[in-house]
């Protein structure tokens, strides 16, 4: 009788999915509504293709097949059956899901421009947003990570939940009052209107398409500022003109040392320089590239500084911070005038990093996390504690008086690597 049972509820199942798509005057619909009925559809032929190999083929041929069998099968005899399964448990809890949530209570959440949706007690207003087609910013893709999505609530906002301690955190931050959520992160327990803070058009990605690099992407990389040492009182003595031909190949000098190294020169301002490395690659390497690019950025500015000659009074000097962590990558700008960048506690880390140079007299200060996945040992050079704030804990840093020297020790470590695998192969050989 469950047999009976199970077979009809597929059958019943598949007719339901058809006659749905029949219904429809018009097949245009959002791909999220055309993938949950192509989802549904494939359901019965997944549990059927199941049921004939296991229960049918059983009854046929008068076997049992323990439960150790059905493992060794589907997780080591045959991989794609395993991943149908796991496709299969995944498609059966959202139908369960969405059973549940059909007999939960509904909230309607009203917006200012006149739309209205009324969805199950437990969808986010994010949720809410992009099931009715409305546009609503959300750069980090609705992880509570960014404030892009930010409402406002009119009426009586303690009606609602209170924010989770992520959403507190955020909210802090941004110096929020009562009344402002984030929408990804709010799940209204009653009704309400609310306002998005930011249009969705203005940088800051669309209810389908939340993040990519032009609008900004999460990113663990390396950044790397520089600035020449003393060069406003170099400049009070030259030409404007001078000093726009000397700061051309500066950059030229510093720009070609950070793209040989393989990274990204994004910002000149002034006499300084701020360098991203990890855009293409892991942040380990980008540890690397960072270092080898602080080592020939200072070679390079030393031999300009022989060119020049007699225009300068003093040789150029330079100070170089390096730190690694999470930013948001993205364009900025307007039209044609856009440029990646990126933006976070990590690059005001860096540029502050490279401010003590002044402070240690050293052409390179880094952070001791960043020296350690360059794959470099700290304990040779000298260590300080800085307290920085949104941090917890106080950033270990190293001080480095030589930039070349600790470059040539990645290029020895490298060698050392291809020297090795060079063995390996050649043994394997």
């Amino acid at each position: 009788v469950a047999e009976t049972a199970l077979f009809f509820a597929l059958f019943a199942h598949w007719l339901l999915g058809l006659w749905l798509i029949y219904r429809r005057r018009t097949l245009r619909m959002p791909v999220w509504e055309a993938a949950q009925i192509i989802f549904g559809l494939a359901v019965p032929p997944l549990l059927v293709y199941h049921l004939s190999a296991s229960r049918l083929a059983n009854v046929i041929y008068g076997t049992d097949d323990p439960y150790t069998r059905i493992i060794l099968f589907y997780w080591v005899t045959d991989h794609a059956a395993g991943l149908r399964q796991l496709a299969l448990f995944t498609l059966a809890a959202r139908v369960v899901r969405e059973q549940v949530s059909r007999r939960r209570s509904h909230v309607r959440i009203g917006y200012l421009d006149g739309h209205e949706v009324r969805v199950p007690i437990g969808w986010t207003v994010l949720e809410a947003s992009r099931t009715a087609g409305i546009p609503h910013a959300s750069v980090c893709g609705g992880r509570g990570r960014c404030s892009t999505c930010r409402i406002r609530i009119a009426g009586d906002s303690t009606l609602q939940p209170p924010p989770s301690p992520l959403e507190r955190r955020v909210l802090e931050r941004i110096g929020a009052p009562p009344n402002v959520r984030l929408a990804c992160q709010l799940r209204p327990s009653h009704d309400l209107v609310v306002t998005p803070l930011l249009q969705a058009a203005v940088g800051a990605g669309s209810s389908y398409a939340p993040g990519g690099a032009r609008d900004g992407e999460e990113r663990e990389i390396v950044v790397l500022f520089a600035d020449l040492r003393g060069f406003t009182r170099v400049a009070e003595r030259k030409l404007p003109y001078d000093v726009v031909f000397i700061l051309n190949r500066y950059f030229e000098a510093v720009g070609g040392a950070v793209a040989q190294a393989g990274g990204v020169a994004n910002q000149y301002t002034g006499d300084g320089v701020m360098a991203l490395f990890g855009i293409e690659t892991g942040p380990d390497a980008a540890c690397r590239q960072a270092v080898l690019a602080a080592g020939l950025m200072i070679e390079r500015v030393e031999a300009l500084s022989s060119v020049l000659g007699g225009e300068l009074e003093t040789p150029l000097r330079m100070g170089i911070g390096i730190h690694v962590g999470p930013v948001v990558v993205g364009e900025m700008g307007y039209a044609g005038t856009r440029y990646l960048t990126a933006v976070g506690d990590t690059v005001n880390t860096a540029s502050r990093l490279e401010g003590l140079t002044k402070e240690y007299k050293c052409e390179l200060v880094i952070s001791e996390d960043a020296l350690a996945r360059a794959g470099l040992a700290a304990a040779d050079y000298p260590h300080h504690e800085l307290a920085l704030r949104n941090r917890d804990a106080p950033l270990r840093v190293v001080v480095v008086d030589q930039a070349r020297r600790l470059a040539e020790r990645i290029h020895a470590a490298s060698k050392a690597r291809s020297d090795d695998q060079s063995k390996n192969r050649a043994s394997a050989g």
